[in-house]
């Protein structure tokens, strides 16, 4: 009993977040703080003024770095002291010459087993903007090439800006004409949802969801197949279990343009009915960067962005090239979406009438426009019996075939 009272407090110990590292990085308009800790959950980033000061808390924190040997000359940081204002909480506090306002994000260290906290300081005359993150907006679309999206969804460093201007260009294939002389056959991967092992949702007659959606992911092939310069490939066609992930690297294998998930829809009441097309929210693409910038072998291209020209330490670069490249892919996966409504409306009754967005896996490729069709409910009798026919099915799939026809003639994509 003695000897499990001595050894509790070093459990406890070893269990706390260790800051290892603190470093400051100066650039010309705002000063870059990066905390090298072990445990990304237990932290908290403010500002206070009165004085002005960045203020860190880690809660049940044990640091390890030296911040005397910190150098703030030329920033807006004079100095930099700690203290506990609670028990369980270490704080390192900040002192700014002039009021400043920040920047937080988390990215992974070069080891793969800690993180980085980075900060940037801004001091508030600065012409930098923090951008918040919002619900993505659905741009009105004209008769015309569809604008540039602007967003800037990380503040670049002065040294890799040049690079992702380059790389910029790479990312916008679907707002050029395509060249006369070379047609470019659209790649369409259909995703039917579920299979063998796994029957999805099963009808009060046994009508099973891999069943339903297989059948229509067929006929969707099949049209889209007699359509010039489209060809399909199916993530699976038979019975059959493809795991999640498994289905996104189909889709790359087969250089895919766009991804089409198919389902059909469940609930514990009978009266929800309706079709409803998802694409992938913020939340989804916020997670999946960070497991791309996690891996660093892996892979070597995205979005036409080759990744073995950079060096593994340049995860900032990563990172906004990820996240420009998630950036453009939502926005034409709800220009997609938006299209496969409207269609799909035609033919159906809609549980909502415009595009959702949730972080479902199988929308998560960076640099293909997905969306995810459920295609009614099959806890509802009605609909159950609509998807059971034939003929029905086939109205789906060809509404679906439309909305892509009406996307790909606004967003040509273009060969290379």
């Amino acid at each position: 009993l003695m000897i499990g009272y001595c050894l509790f407090p070093l459990a406890v110990f070893a269990a706390t977040p260790v800051v290892t590292q603190v470093q400051a990085l100066k650039f010309s308009n705002y000063t870059r703080l990066i905390f090298t800790v072990d445990d990304p959950e237990k932290y908290h980033v403010f500002t206070l003024t009165g004085p002005d000061r960045v203020v860190v808390d880690f809660n049940e924190a044990h640091l390890k770095a030296d911040l005397k040997a910190i150098d703030f000359s030329g920033s807006p940081i004079q100095k930099v002291r700690t203290g506990h204002p609670q028990d369980n909480i270490y704080r390192i506090v900040f002192d700014a010459a002039v009021p400043v306002h920040i920047k937080k994000f988390i990215t992974p260290d070069n080891n793969g087993h800690t993180i980085q906290l980075v900060v940037d300081v801004f001091p508030k005359e600065s012409q930098e903007k923090i951008v918040t993150e919002a619900k993505p907006k659905i741009p009105e679309e004209k008769k015309v090439l569809p604008p540039v999206v602007k967003t800037v969804p990380k503040v670049v460093p002065p040294e890799v800006h040049k690079v992702v201007q380059a790389q910029k260009q790479k990312l916008q294939p679907t707002i050029q004409a395509p060249p006369a002389n070379k047609p470019h056959t659209v790649v369409v991967v259909i995703d039917p949802g579920h299979g063998g092992k796994d029957p999805g949702t099963v009808s009060s007659h046994s009508e099973k969801e891999k069943d339903v959606v297989l059948n229509i992911a067929l006929r969707l092939m099949d049209k889209i197949n007699k359509e010039p310069n489209m060809r399909a490939v199916l993530t699976r066609n038979g019975d059959y279990f493809v795991s999640l992930r498994d289905r996104l690297k189909l889709a790359r294998k087969d250089k895919a343009d766009l991804f089409i998930s198919i389902h059909a829809d469940s609930y514990s009441r009978e009266q929800f009915s309706g079709v409803s097309v998802y694409a992938l929210s913020k939340h989804g693409a916020t997670s999946e960067a960070a497991r791309w910038l996690a891996r660093r072998e892996n892979f070597s291209e995205l979005g036409g962005i080759e990744f073995g020209d950079l060096v593994d330490k340049s995860y900032i670069l990563r990172s906004v090239l990820i996240d420009l490249a998630q950036t453009a892919t939502i926005t034409d996966s709800l220009y997609l979406g938006r299209h496969v409504v409207k269609e799909l409306g035609k033919v159906a009754k809609l549980h909502k009438s415009w595009v959702e967005q949730a972080p479902f896996v199988v929308l998560k490729s960076p640099d293909i426009p997905s969306i995810l069709v459920e295609t009614g409910f099959l806890t509802n009798p009605t609909e159950e019996e609509r998807l059971s026919d034939p003929a029905y099915r086939d109205k789906l799939a060809q509404a679906l075939v439309n909305g892509i026809h009406h996307y790909l003639i606004l967003h040509p994509i273009v060969g290379v």
